[in-house]
Parts: C-alpha cells; structure tokens; sequence
C-alpha cells in the first residue's frame, strides 16, 4: 500500500483519522491506534519492516524519557533530542537511499 492508491487514500487513512480522533483525549489509546497503523500499514507492503517501526518507536520512547529526566539541564536534553531525530533520519536514509548505492 502505497500513500497514493485509493485503499489509503479512501479507506485505510480516513479509518484511522476517524478511530483517532474518536478516542478524544485518551492519549494511551491513541497512540495505540496509531502504533497499530503503522504496524499494519508497512506490514501490508513487506512484513520485514514492522519490526524497523517498533524499533523506532522503543528508540524514541527512550530518547523521549530521557529528555523529560533531564528537564534542568537544557544541553542534555538538546543532545538527546539531536540524537533521537539524527537516528530517526539514520533510519530512514538506510532504508530509503541504500538501494541507490
């Protein structure tokens, strides 16, 4: 599935934009929902990849910790931020790129 066919684009995308916004601020479900999506939406493509969007997601909810443990110390939480978005744009250039090389 791709962000441009019709299954996304008139199913799959207004389906999860409608459970998201149903759950209101329940923050925990929603994230849930958006987790699931994910998981669903790479999996539909190449199953490999689901297991690249849960390591993302646990390398980010430890970065995100990490910058709300150091909230007196602002180069820390500048460092860990960097380091969280840079390993993000790590992933995403390996998965992306490498075929080119």
């Amino acid at each position: 599935m791709l962000f441009y066919e019709p299954l996304f684009l008139f199913l799959f995308g207004p389906a999860v934009y409608l459970l998201y916004f149903f759950f209101g601020a329940d923050r925990g479900r929603r994230a849930l929902i958006l987790l699931a999506a994910s998981v669903a939406f790479y999996g539909w493509s190449e199953p490999l990849f689901i297991f690249v969007v849960l390591a993302s997601v646990a390398l980010d909810l430890i970065v995100a910790r990490r910058v709300v443990a150091a909230e007196t110390n602002d180069a820390r939480r500048r460092a860990w931020l960097a380091l969280g978005v840079g390993a993000n744009l790590a992933i995403l250039v390996y998965y992306k790129y490498t075929g080119f090389l």
